[in-house]
C-alpha cells in the first residue's frame, strides 16, 4: 500500500509541476475544447450512412474479419491496417459505432501530435496556435465523422515528423526507430503517404548532401518500414499472385498518366479554395505568413545549403513538407477534392501561426494588450468560421446515400446469403447487404449473359451513381422478369428503385 501511495504522489507531483507552466495550461484547455467539439459531432453522426470510399474500407473489413462470407474485391492501393483492425472489432461485435470511436480517438490524438511537432521545431507559442488551428479546422472535423483514412494517416504522420526531428535533426538517434514505426503505420493506413518520402529526401540532400546515407539509424528505420510493409505485400501476392510492389505503386495501370490533369493551372484551381479552407479572417495572416516564409527562404537559401542557419533549416523543412503533396495533387489531379491537401495543412498552420504572431508583434508596439486582443480576435473569429462550416458540411451530408443503405438492408432481409445483386453502388451494397454485389456492365448483352449464368436476385438503379444508358428503361422492357419491389423517392421523384428477378 505504501508503494502504491508513493507512486500516486509522484504522479500527482508531476501533473502539478506540469500545470505550473502557463503554456501547458493553455494547451490543456485547447485539448479539452477539441474533445468537446469532436464528441458533439461524433454523437450527431454516429448513425449516418457511409459513402463509397468508407464502404470500400468497411466491406474489406467485414471480409477480412470473416463477418461476411463474400470475397470482396481487394484494392492493393488501399493498405489493410484499418480494415484489419475494423474487421477484428466487427467480429468481436463492437459494431459501427465502435469503428467511429477509432476515428474520434485518432482525431483527438492529432492535437497533442501537432503540439509536439511544432514545439520541437519552433517553440511553445507557435505550437499552441498551430494545435488550436488543427483542433478547429473544418476539414479535420468533417473527416473525423467519416470512416476513412485521412485522419488516422495524418495523426500517424505527425508523430512520424516529431520522431524524425528529434532523431535525425536533434541527433537523438534512438528516436529514429520510432520514426520508422510511425512512417510504417502511415503507409499501412494510406498508400499516398509514400509521396512524403520525397519530402524527406529533399531535406536530406539540401542539408547533408549524401552524408545521410551513412546514418545507421536512418537505415534501421527504413528496415523497420520494410518489415512492417512485408505482411501487406505478402497479402497482395497471396490474393493476386502478382508483383506486390508494382500493384501497391499502381504502375502499369495508367495511374500516372497526367494527360488529363490540371498541370500548372491546378495551383490556381486549388488556390481558389483557400478562402473556403480558412475563411477570410484566417486568410489574412496566412497570406502574410506565406510572404514572410518565402522571403526568408529566398534570403537565407545559401545558408540552408551550407547548413549554417538553424532557423532557415526549419523553414526549409516546412517547405519540403508541404510542397510535395501540394504539387502532386494540384499538378496531377483532374478535379479538386479539398481533402487531398490535408497532409499539407500542418505546415500551413505553422506558417499561419507565425503570420498571426507577426501581426501581434506589430500591434503590441502601440499596446501590449492590443496585440493580445487582436491575436485572440483572429483565433476566435476563425474558430467560429471553422466550426460553423464543419457543422453545415456535416449536416448537409449526414443523410446522403441513406436510400442506398436502406435498399441494401432491404435486400439483405429478403434474400439468401448466397444471393447476387447488380448495382453500381458496389461497396455500400456489399457492406450493408452482405451479399455478393456486381457492377452493372456497360453493354446490355453482357448483362443478359450474366443473368442467365448467375441468376441474380436483385437489380438496383439509383440516381447516386452513373449507370449505362440502357439500364434505365431495361426494367420496363422486361417487366415480366423484373419486378419493382422497393422504391425510394426524393420529393416526388424516385431516387432509387430495387427490382427483383422473377424466374420460371
Amino acid at each position: 500500500m505504501e508503494i502504491a501511495e508513493e507512486r500516486k504522489k509522484k504522479i500527482y507531483d508531476k501533473i502539478k509541476e506540469w500545470f505550473k507552466d502557463p503554456y501547458n495550461k493553455i494547451f490543456f484547455a485547447i485539448f479539452v475544447f477539441s474533445i468537446i467539439i469532436r464528441l458533439y459531432f461524433f454523437w450527431t453522426t454516429r448513425t449516418q450512412p457511409v459513402w463509397w470510399d468508407e464502404a470500400d474500407y468497411l466491406s474489406s473489413a467485414k471480409s477480412l474479419g470473416g463477418v461476411m462470407n463474400i470475397d470482396y474485391f481487394f484494392n492493393p492501393r488501399r493498405p489493410f491496417l484499418l480494415p484489419l483492425i475494423w474487421g477484428i472489432m466487427l467480429k468481436l461485435g463492437l459494431g459501427e459505432i465502435g469503428l467511429r470511436l477509432t476515428e474520434f480517438l485518432f482525431s483527438i490524438a492529432m492535437i497533442p501530435a501537432m503540439y509536439l511537432v511544432t514545439k520541437a521545431i519552433f517553440n511553445k507559442k507557435v505550437a499552441l496556435i498551430a494545435s488550436f488551428l488543427m483542433a478547429i479546422f473544418w476539414q479535420n472535423l468533417f473527416f473525423s465523422s467519416r470512416l476513412m483514412t485521412e485522419i488516422p494517416t495524418l495523426t500517424f504522420f505527425l508523430f512520424t515528423v516529431y520522431f524524425f526531428w528529434k532523431g535525425y535533426v536533434e541527433k537523438q538517434d534512438k528516436m529514429m526507430i520510432w520514426f520508422g514505426v510511425f512512417f510504417g503505420l502511415s503507409l499501412l493506413t494510406r498508400a499516398a503517404t509514400l509521396m512524403m518520402t520525397i519530402s524527406f529526401l529533399l531535406f536530406f540532400l539540401a542539408i547533408d548532401r549524401f552524408k545521410f546515407l551513412k546514418n545507421k539509424y536512418l537505415w534501421i528505420s527504413v528496415f523497420i518500414v520494410f518489415l512492417m510493409m512485408l505482411p501487406f505485400f505478402g497479402f497482395i501476392y497471396y490474393k493476386e499472385h502478382s508483383n506486390p510492389f508494382q500493384r501497391f505503386l499502381g504502375t502499369g495501370e495508367g495511374r500516372f498518366n497526367i494527360s488529363n490533369s490540371y498541370g500548372l493551372s491546378g495551383i490556381i484551381e486549388y488556390g481558389k479554395h483557400f478562402p473556403e479552407y480558412l475563411g477570410n479572417i484566417l486568410l489574412i495572416p496566412f497570406v502574410l505568413g506565406i510572404l514572410l516564409f518565402f522571403m526568408n527562404i529566398f534570403i537565407g537559401f545559401d545558408l540552408i545549403l551550407k547548413n549554417q542557419d538553424n532557423e532557415n533549416k526549419k523553414l526549409f523543412f516546412l517547405l519540403c513538407w508541404f510542397i510535395v503533396p501540394f504539387i502532386y495533387h494540384t499538378y496531377t489531379g483532374d478535379h479538386v477534392e479539398l481533402r487531398y491537401l490535408m497532409m499539407a495543412f500542418p505546415p500551413f498552420f505553422i506558417i499561419l501561426s507565425q503570420g498571426l504572431i507577426k501581426i501581434e508583434d506589430w500591434t503590441k508596439k502601440y499596446s501590449k494588450n492590443l496585440g493580445i486582443i487582436i491575436l485572440l480576435a483572429f483565433l476566435l473569429l476563425g474558430a467560429y468560421y471553422q466550426i460553423n462550416t464543419a457543422g453545415k458540411s456535416i449536416s448537409q451530408s449526414s443523410t446522403s446515400y441513406i436510400e442506398v443503405k436502406q435498399a441494401a438492408e432491404f435486400m439483405k432481409q429478403n434474400s439468401n446469403p448466397d444471393a447476387i445483386i447488380f448495382s453500381v453502388s458496389i461497396p455500400q451494397t456489399s457492406y450493408y447487404a452482405e451479399r455478393k454485389t456486381l457492377d452493372v456492365p456497360v453493354n446490355e448483352s453482357d448483362f443478359e449473359e450474366n443473368i442467365t449464368k448467375l441468376k441474380p436476385a436483385f437489380f438496383e438503379i439509383s440516381g447516386y451513381e452513373q449507370y449505362p444508358q440502357w439500364a434505365f428503361d431495361y426494367p420496363q422492357r422486361h417487366n415480366q422478369t423484373l419486378i419493382p419491389v422497393k422504391v425510394y423517392n426524393r420529393g416526388e421523384n424516385p431516387i432509387l428503385v430495387v427490382y427483383a428477378f422473377k424466374y420460371e
